[in-house]
């Protein structure tokens, strides 16, 4: 059996404890801290791990909506600078045939597109996203 060696610095107490200890309990009890690190530590790594997938799933969420946002907008302004096309055409015609009055129409349409924005369409930021994120919502463009 070993003999417990006292320092100068170890209490009575410290060795007390000592003689009292059963070396397979704190054997066993050294096993039960270490699996429960490894077990806090697999719980974390499995967080860590969740996380991540679902960081990936929102940015491929955020990456589809920003591409939806964009061709909604290209198509937006597409349409836009058709109507202002076929609008100058109009006042071009206008003019030309000397038509004041198709001529003051073509300009007051010009002026009333102008004055709207493409994005009143979205209504608001939040309406927006509600619509982006309805499950089985189509946009015509």
């Amino acid at each position: 059996m070993n003999k417990i060696v006292k320092s100068p610095k170890m209490s009575s107490m410290a060795s007390s404890a000592l003689r009292k200890v059963n070396p397979a309990e704190f054997l066993g009890l050294l096993i039960n801290s270490y699996v429960d690190c490894y077990q806090a530590s697999e719980q974390g790594r499995t967080e860590r791990a969740r996380i991540q997938a679902s960081e990936k799933t929102a940015l491929e969420e955020i990456r589809a909506k920003k591409e939806m946002f964009m061709a909604y907008l290209d198509k937006s302004f597409d349409e836009r600078k058709c109507n202002f096309e076929r609008l100058f055409s109009a006042l071009d015609r206008a003019i030309d045939e000397n038509d004041t009055d198709a001529a003051a129409n073509a300009l007051n349409s010009i002026t009333e597109l102008g004055k709207t924005s493409p994005f009143k369409d979205l209504m608001s930021a939040r309406g927006f996203r509600r619509t982006l994120n309805e499950p089985g919502a189509t946009f015509d463009f």
